[in-house]
């Protein structure tokens, strides 16, 4: 796509670092197939089985106060930045 080299084009998903393995493998090769680049994200926690996904719950990042950090969460972002990165996709995590 080279019409595309320089583009920006992504997406944003509140819910991809809480996705199971195979789910969102599926979704970071679809926007990889796509030429997309970019994948916006937020830290905060949710319900499980957001737009009939099957997310996992996740509770906020500080749900126990502050700096008492919920490392479950961060230990599911890390991985999204792997999957992203072996996929040639930036990550945007903005705070909840």
């Amino acid at each position: 796509m080279s019409c595309c080299a320089d583009s920006f084009i992504g997406a944003n998903n509140y819910y991809a670092f809480s996705l199971p393995d195979a789910d969102r493998h599926v979704l970071l090769d679809g926007m990889k197939a796509a030429g997309m680049k970019n994948l916006r994200t937020w830290v905060t926690g949710h319900e499980g089985g957001q737009k009939s996904s099957n997310n996992r719950k996740v509770l906020d990042l500080e749900a126990n106060g502050i700096r008492n950090y919920n490392n479950t969460v961060l230990d599911l972002l890390d991985q999204l930045m792997v999957d992203a990165h072996t996929r040639g996709i930036k990550l945007l995590i903005a705070p909840s």
